[in-house]
């Protein structure tokens, strides 16, 4: 397995370098997968790649209107989807709250595992065709992102731990979310928070993959409110109000209150 990070000031808006973003997608195009060594791929950035555009969650990131430049974000997200059946997941912040959810993409020739021959070039000219042939079929992508590591977004300051499981056919055991919460002003100690598999439970027994994301994404208003819920977990007692209120930050600032 190899990771691919991205630096997003190519499709982040008032960052783009021209000439960076031009070398960076002609590297993602004709090198990043062509490592002979690496079968499978994560694949990192800080700002969401597409998901003003495309995907199914349960959640709209309208944060990301005038962060994410469109027009250059779909040149990558073109040559992610050639290669989806190999990227086991991307992982992005930036929007400062933890969510999953599901990138599409079409399976392509040019995604084809070493040994794999689509009956269009095939010699054998065999009727069935390969077992792994381009078939034209939906391929999809598990997109997820974690709070931060600051409380910016109004959640406490996080990390997740992905677990990979080889058993499990492309996909990801569990994300467990690892919180500083409230009495850590002074401990300054993450602690566990959560687990997808548990929180969800049993939406991602078998893993979290594409058909149990397709199926969790599909779920009633109930599992909606249970995501919505714990996109900014937060332990803090903190509001947006209690921040424009000059009493409250001068005594925050004199160390009467607050961390």
């Amino acid at each position: 397995m190899c990771v691919l990070v991205l630096n997003s000031n190519s499709w982040t808006a008032n960052q783009i370098n021209e000439e960076h973003h031009a070398a960076q997608l002609k590297w993602l195009k004709e090198e990043a997968f062509h490592d002979r060594e690496c079968r499978e791929f994560l694949v990192s950035a800080h700002v969401p790649l597409g998901w003003l555009e495309g995907g199914q969650g349960h959640h709209e990131w309208t944060n990301l209107e005038g962060t994410e430049v469109t027009e250059y974000s779909n040149l990558y997200r073109e040559v992610l989807d050639l290669h989806s059946r190999r990227i086991v997941a991307e992982l992005y912040g930036h929007i400062n709250k933890a969510d999953v959810r599901l990138m599409n993409g079409n399976r392509s020739t040019a995604d084809a595992l070493e040994g794999d021959e689509p009956t269009s070039v095939s010699a054998r000219s065999d009727a069935i065709g390969d077992l792994d042939e381009d078939i034209g079929e939906d391929a999809n992508v598990v997109s997820f992102t974690v709070a931060g590591i600051s409380r910016r977004g109004m959640n406490d300051p996080q990390f997740q731990r992905i677990t990979l499981e080889p058993d499990l056919r492309h996909g990801i055991s569990d994300i467990s979310v690892y919180s500083m919460k409230r009495n850590a002003c002074y401990t300054n100690a993450f602690t566990f928070a959560y687990s997808f598999r548990e929180l969800f439970r049993p939406d991602f027994d078998d893993g979290i993959n594409v058909d149990s994301v397709k199926d969790f994404v599909a779920h009633d208003t109930l599992q909606r409110e249970r995501v919505e819920k714990n996109l900014a977990l937060t332990s803090m007692p903190y509001t947006k109000k209690m921040f424009s209120d000059e009493e409250y930050l001068a005594s925050v600032r004199a160390g009467a209150t607050g961390c």
